[in-house]
């Protein structure tokens, strides 16, 4: 193997490290692994040869595919035979790029198993790739292009610009010079920089930067070595590679470099939104790390501004101090993801606005410190005014209630409360109301209330309103913006609904009305109504009348109803019968009786009797009779006498009464 090993590539599985030796015009491919030299092959052969022979300008493993190889040769004099060659375990495919004369310093990087990116004093270039080998494209920049790297399709150039080809665009820039190699699935690029002013005191600086602020993370130098660099390249996932054109090889751990980033964002919420002198207020923090490193000694610092009063500080994780008006909590270590909450509770002594800033810090460095503080601003208010609304109430039936609205003229953080008591205006207490006294609170936050006093007494008395006073006494916590409010009684002229018995003849057939009539005392304003039933008396619902129920109402101005409930006609000879109708639930109005009779008169008689029969057993004696009712219907009645007890009088008419009569219908014959 060449004792001077040049440029370095590494595939992107970490098994092949590709070793140029110029001083062979060939390359070695080193079995990582195995730790062995498993192929060495030359650039070109016969005709394929450079004046002088190959070196390796640049060279790139394909990716995916570790035995191929994308090469950069140019002859071992400058300035000859420069081009570009994909190489399979070392055996060049046919077709290669060849620039005969004037041009060298190719620059390539895969982009993918079927483009290759290429520089050299031209310009920039995407080279197709098949299996016939590299196809050459005109240039799509017309300048000289530098050396550079590719990740996800974006080219990382020494100057520290990143360059999207296909589209033709820097889409942004790091503040740096030096050999690029970028690590996007971390979201870092690495540089390595070379600083001095020629062989005798070259210095290396190994850079990283965040690949999507290009913000640098951290820089480590390296003491002056032999050497520019010459190549730097990832080593797997967590490595680096890098060499000098003094042949002298390094190899970087990033994970022993790469700095803990640990971001940390701290929220606050303030509690209640009001606040007046003397209430308290508590400031809800939660602290987040947001990762992806843990932090470790977290701390969060929350000073107390003027205008408020220390009462204590709690956290789930820690512990909290108040020292010289700085509420410290130290909460140790927070995982990736990890969240923590804390809660300061003050009391407001003075008013106005109040502003209040906490932050957070830990021992890792930061990548955003925009989210590390967190400002509120909470406004501390007077004590509330209570106001109290005047009422008018109308005068019930029965005892009726008064409301009167309570209202504070802004939310207060603590309990407000204001005591009341009535006083007499015209209003008589225990004739048209009756006094009360108590205590209204308003909890906090709240701003409304309703005091409903059931105190307004049905008094009939002639005159049409009268007022009686509330009065507003202490108030705790608040002020009294009015100290009295007037309760106005209406009174209402009680109406009465009177009803008049009803009676009718039942007739022989459908059916007759009886007409209960039912008055009001005055016309109303309102309409006026009440609720009816019928219920049986020795008159059946069904058979002897139409039972009903429902709702009678006196249109506003009409003192006069009718209700009519029909009465089924019949031909039987049988008693007058009864039935009911009873009011209840007035509306308006009160009831001077809930109830009325209706009585079904009958109409039915019979004729004169023409006797058939007597039989005289002891003192009584029987008759038997026959007569027709008026639908000449037949009917047979038995008549029973007693002889009055003395001797000589069963002749006697006077002496006779009767005891019993008992009457059945025959058919007509």
């Amino acid at each position: 193997m060449d004792t001077v090993p040049g440029l370095l590539a590494l595939s992107d599985d970490g098994k092949f490290l590709c070793v140029a030796q110029n001083g062979m015009g060939g390359v070695a491919r080193v079995d990582t692994t195995a730790n062995v030299v498993n192929l060495q092959f030359p650039l070109g052969t016969g005709s394929d040869q450079a004046t002088g022979g190959w070196i390796v300008e640049d060279m790139a493993v394909m990716p995916g595919i570790p035995r191929t190889l994308g090469i950069a040769r140019g002859g071992a004099y400058a300035g000859y035979n420069s081009g570009v060659a994909i190489y399979d375990d070392g055996v060049k495919r046919t077709v290669s790029l060849n620039r005969p004369l004037g041009t060298s310093f190719y620059r390539v990087e895969f982009v993918n198993p079927t483009n290759l990116y290429a520089t050299s004093p031209a310009g920039f270039q995407i080279l197709p790739i098949s299996a016939a080998g590299v196809t050459d494209t005109p240039p799509i920049t017309n300048n000289y292009a530098e050396d550079f790297a590719v990740a996800s399709g974006l080219v990382f150039t020494t100057s520290g610009r990143v360059f999207d080809p296909v589209n033709l665009r820097q889409v942004g820039a790091f503040p740096v010079q030096g050999l690029p190699a970028p690590d996007l699935t971390n979201g870092q690029t690495y540089y390595l920089s070379t600083f001095g002013h020629g062989s005798w005191d070259w210095s290396l600086a190994l850079s990283t930067f965040d690949s999507g602020s290009y913000g640098q993370l951290w820089s480590i130098p390296f003491p002056p070595v032999t050497g520019y660099a010459s190549r730097l390249s990832k080593l797997g996932a967590n490595g680096l590679a890098f060499c000098t054109d003094a042949n002298r090889f390094f190899l970087v751990r990033t994970p022993l470099y790469s700095p803990p980033k640990a971001d940390l964002s701290i929220a606050q919420v303030v509690s209640p939104g009001f606040l007046t002198v003397g209430g308290n207020l508590t400031y809800s923090f939660t602290i987040r790390n947001i990762g992806p490193w843990t932090a470790s000694g977290v701390v969060v610092s929350n000073p107390i501004p003027t205008g408020l009063d220390y009462l204590s500080a709690s956290t789930t994780q820690g512990t909290c101090t108040f020292t010289n008006g700085n509420v410290i909590c130290a909460l140790g270590s927070m995982t990736g993801g990890a969240t923590t909450t804390l809660n300061v509770i003050v009391t407001a002594n003075r008013l106005g606005s109040i502003t209040n800033f906490a932050s957070v810090t830990a021992n890792e460095s930061d990548p955003n410190p925009t989210n590390n503080s967190t400002i509120s601003v909470a406004t501390v208010s007077g004590p509330p005014a209570v106001i109290v609304a005047d009422s008018i109430v109308v005068q019930g039936t029965a005892k009726t209630s008064v409301f009167f609205s309570l209202a504070l003229s802004h939310p207060s953080s603590g309990t407000v409360s204001v005591g009341y008591q009535t006083s007499d205006g015209t209003a008589i207490a225990g004739q048209d109301y009756n006094a009360a006294s108590g205590v209204v609170s308003f909890t906090p936050g709240s701003t409304s209330r309703q005091l409903n006093l059931p105190v307004i007494l049905p008094n009939v008395s002639g005159t049409t309103e009268c007022f009686f006073y509330l009065n507003l006494t202490v108030a705790t916590n608040g002020t009294l913006w009015s100290t009295q409010a007037l309760a106005t009684i209406i009174k209402q002229v009680f109406r009465t609904v009177s009803i008049v018995e009803a009676s009718v003849n039942e007739g022989n057939t459908g059916f007759t009305n009886a007409v209960f009539n039912l008055t009001l005392s005055s016309p109303s304003l309102f309409p006026v109504s009440v609720q009816y039933q019928t219920l049986d008396g020795t008159a059946a619902g069904g058979s002897d009348y139409v039972p009903r129920a429902g709702t009678l109402v006196f249109p506003a101005g009409v003192t006069n109803r009718v209700l009519g409930i029909p009465v089924f006609g019949d031909t039987l000879v049988e008693s007058d019968e009864i039935f009911y109708v009873v009011l209840s639930q007035p509306q308006n109005a009160i009831l001077t009786a809930n109830q009325a009779t209706g009585t079904i008169t009958n109409d039915d008689f019979a004729g004169p009797p023409a006797f058939l029969d007597a039989q005289v057993q002891g003192t009584n004696i029987w008759l038997q009779s026959r007569a027709s009712s008026r639908n000449k219907q037949r009917l047979y009645t038995t008549w029973r006498f007693m002889a009055a007890i003395c001797a000589g009088c069963v002749s006697s008419r006077s002496g006779w009464s009767a005891l019993s009569r008992s009457a059945r219908p025959i058919k007509s014959s």
